[in-house]
């Protein structure tokens, strides 16, 4: 894993060696600064569920004035400071669930420009910390919050109350939705839909680039693990860089 562009550009980042863990590939990485591009330049950026923080120090790289990143994971920001040494860069981190996270930026009044959330694939946590985003006041205006996700919202509709989703994209397994600022009703119950783990997702693909994600995926099955004979985490048949290895 390596930053693809900027001041620190070239520069191998000390990446996850375990399957528990998922950065964001570099392929993704770089079609999501595409996107961005001069939004970066001088903005205040939260990357929220970090792991190795490669998209805030890239983001530092293209010219971000500041970056706060937060991992419940002591191994992850134990990674992210080994990186932030090894470019010489500066960051504000917090080694605290991401819900406790952004109650203590809202105390500190914290804005953003750009906040970046990339939590474990098929949960809802993003969703969660979405809703808080969305009357907290951390976004300034004209940020945006930008969620990655998996396959489990593929054919959900994202419906947070007081943001907009103004577009979405995806990249091999990975989606990329954008929300900007809405209209919040205080009135209003929005029910997160929850995630079922074991959930076996079917994809199909005729893009020639995704072929071999959409081969993968079409192997996952519900496991067993032979002695306790209960369902194990299905995420574990994936390499750090979301590859399927089951």
């Amino acid at each position: 894993m390596r930053i693809i562009s900027g001041k620190y550009r070239g520069k191998v980042l000390y990446d996850f060696r375990g399957k528990d863990i998922r950065p964001t590939s570099d392929m993704a990485r770089e079609a999501l600064f595409s996107i961005l591009q001069t939004r970066v330049v001088g903005c205040d950026m939260l990357d929220l569920f970090a792991g190795s923080g490669s998209v805030g120090f890239e983001a530092l790289s293209r010219g971000a004035n500041s970056v706060v990143m937060s991992d419940k994971s002591k191994q992850s920001c134990d990674l992210i400071k080994n990186n932030a040494a090894h470019l010489g860069a500066e960051v504000e981190l917090y080694n605290i669930p991401a819900m406790y996270v952004l109650n203590k930026l809202i105390d500190f009044k914290k804005q953003f420009d750009i906040i970046f959330l990339d939590p474990p694939y098929r949960t809802t946590y993003g969703v969660e910390a979405l809703e808080i985003i969305a009357k907290s006041g951390l976004l300034k205006e004209g940020g945006i919050a930008i969620l990655e996700s998996g396959d489990e919202f593929n054919r959900k509709e994202i419906d947070v109350n007081g943001l907009d989703m103004y577009d979405k994209r995806r990249y091999g397994i990975c989606y990329f939705r954008f929300f900007r600022i809405g209209v919040y009703d205080p009135n209003r119950v929005v029910e997160v839909t929850e995630i079922d783990p074991l959930e076996v997702v079917e994809k199909v693909s005729t893009n020639v680039a995704n072929r071999e994600a959409a081969r993968a995926a079409s192997k996952i099955s519900v496991k067993l693990n032979k002695k306790t004979k209960k369902p194990r985490n299905i995420m574990d048949d994936f390499d750090s860089n979301g590859d399927y290895n089951g």
